[in-house]
């Protein structure tokens, strides 16, 4: 393998979704020394598993928030701080005059300490199925500048899992079908956890 293998291929590694013989191929590429990849795969770990211990919706709040404190404890050491973020604005909660309608889609902004995550969602062609189209930033507070994500995972309430197409300072993911999902971002020297974000049917 003279190439490093996905995000995605890592991602579907974890979820044992890979045939007999790519498996190999990507255990054979770890263990050639790959940091990059093994970095890759070690966060795909700790992400999945931090997702698994995060509050479901419907939980009261103070059950939720330790559940998060617990989640974050319960991670393997790591060389970047992890934030937890919470929901600080959703256009779809505001009655105010003159805020955006269902048809020029949502607005969603989250408070991840030292950063703030923006998404906006956006009605697609194929509603009926995956109806959304999810595009993403992450701003710097403190440079007051957007930022460039290394990696970006989303997981759905049933498990599954996908990642984001990057570009620039933006992350997209294409065709969401509606659900409630877990976030998860990866940045130099940091990672955000978004642990509930809500799309419903067009």
């Amino acid at each position: 393998m003279t190439h490093c293998p996905s995000l995605q291929d890592w991602l579907d590694l974890a979820e044992t979704r890979t045939t007999p013989a790519r498996a190999a191929e990507l255990q054979a590429h770890l263990e050639s020394g790959c940091a990059a990849c093994t970095a890759q795969q070690a966060w795909i770990g700790r992400t999945l598993a931090a997702f698994s211990q995060v509050a479901a919706p419907g939980l009261a709040e103070t059950t939720r928030r330790a559940l998060r404190e617990l989640a974050a404890a319960r991670l393997e050491a790591r060389e970047r701080p992890l934030w937890i973020a919470t929901l600080l604005r959703d256009t779809r909660l505001q009655q105010a005059v003159g805020a955006r309608g269902s048809d020029e889609g949502i607005q969603l902004r989250y408070d991840a300490g030292e950063y703030e995550i923006r998404l906006w969602a956006e009605a697609t062609e194929v509603e009926a199925v995956e109806p959304w189209y999810l595009i993403g930033q992450v701003y710097d507070r403190a440079t007051q500048d957007f930022l460039s994500p290394e990696a970006v995972l989303m997981v759905g309430a049933q498990g599954n899992a996908q990642t984001a197409h990057t570009e620039n300072q933006e992350f997209h993911f294409g065709a969401v079908a509606a659900g409630t999902y877990r976030l998860a971002v990866r940045l130099p020297n940091t990672e955000l956890l978004v642990p509930e974000l809500t799309l419903e049917g067009v």
